[in-house]
């Protein structure tokens, strides 16, 4: 069987729609990585290193990143029991670069606006809202970290001004760059195949329980905050790999659902007692069926997740249930 080298194979029109140049310009790989041995090797090597990281600052923090989702989910989650992120210079550092990581993808180039026909293609408001949502998440592990108000009403009101501050810079961003027909995660359309639908949906519930760890007062706030990177940068990478043909449609969505599992994994971890559970649900429903507006749903959801309200919810619940479903059962149903 003959394997096709880089030079045979046919480069993406959109990859091409800003160079007029041939060879390396035009085909925007590294003429070092010509120097390898042919085969798919090479072929894979020199569709990730292109001229426009030509100093492998984006791949350089890619790969510590990786490093990093590694050593936080396999080697200090089973040994701690944590994510380990409790305010240290190496804490502080792992966040900077995943938040470096996001933004460093500033430096390729990418279409203006999405194409609905080919979703996993990156796109100008994709980008940008990954650098915002990372940048939510350092927000959320300095909040955790350096929060000088723990325990105070202000704390319980700074927190989801912080995290919604966010989403209004996300909204300006899909106002600039955004889908005209308002197609989003969330708002799947009708007309889907049913396994599509339902993946669909699985991706915007994590959506809602990535927010909802967010805006819940928590001891680990930190590491919700490191959390929910790994949702959004493996996104990106999977994306990267899909559309240089290095993976399959198939493979991204296995390994990105298989991310995501993680995820929440450590979200229901440290919040999933019943009574998350139960607002989760309600505002997937508020949300999704309903279409009642995000900032007075999280709002309403974050003033619900202040202890003394959640106090005073379970006193009621045990008031008019009893035990079946009072305070005994909401501490100690968990994930």
């Amino acid at each position: 069987m003959t394997v096709k080298t880089l030079d045979e194979t046919p480069a993406s029109p959109i990859e091409d729609s800003h160079e007029s140049k041939g060879g390396s310009d035009r085909r925007g790989y590294q003429a070092w990585t010509q120097g390898l041995p042919p085969g798919p090797f090479r072929n894979i090597v020199a569709k990730l290193f292109t001229n426009e990281d030509n100093l492998q600052l984006h791949k350089t923090l890619g790969i510590l990143s990786l490093v990093s989702f590694i050593y936080r989910y396999f080697w200090v989650y089973p040994t701690t029991g944590t994510l380990g992120f409790d305010g240290s210079w190496f804490d502080h550092l792992s966040i900077f670069l995943h938040l470096a990581l996001s933004t460093s993808s500033l430096v390729f180039h990418v279409i203006r606006r999405r194409l609905l026909n080919r979703p996993m293609i990156i796109w100008e408001e994709y980008r940008l809202h990954a650098i915002v949502f990372s940048t939510r998440c350092m927000s959320v592990y300095a909040m955790g970290t350096f929060n000088p108000f723990k325990g105070t009403l202000f704390e319980h009101a700074m927190i989801p001004l912080v995290v919604l501050a966010h989403h209004v810079a996300a909204d300006k961003v899909t106002e600039m760059y955004g889908s005209k027909d308002g197609v989003t995660t969330v708002r799947v359309r009708d007309g889907h195949r049913a396994e599509i639908t339902t993946v669909l949906r699985f991706y915007a519930f994590y959506q809602f329980a990535a927010l909802a760890s967010h805006l819940t007062p928590n001891a680990r706030l930190a590491d919700l905050g490191f959390n929910t990177f790994i949702a959004i940068q493996s996104s990106a990478f999977l994306m990267t790999l899909y559309r240089k043909g290095v993976i399959t449609e198939v493979s991204h969505g296995l390994w990105y659902t298989f991310c995501l599992v993680i995820s929440l994994f450590h979200i229901f971890r440290n919040c999933g007692n019943a009574m998350f559970i139960a607002k989760l649900g309600g505002a997937y429903i508020l949300r999704t069926d309903f279409k009642l507006n995000k900032y007075v749903l999280w709002l309403g959801f974050a003033l619900l997740s202040v202890p003394a309200v959640t106090d005073l919810i379970t006193a009621k619940l045990m008031e008019i249930t009893g035990d079946s479903f009072g305070a005994s059962s909401i501490e100690h149903i968990q994930w």
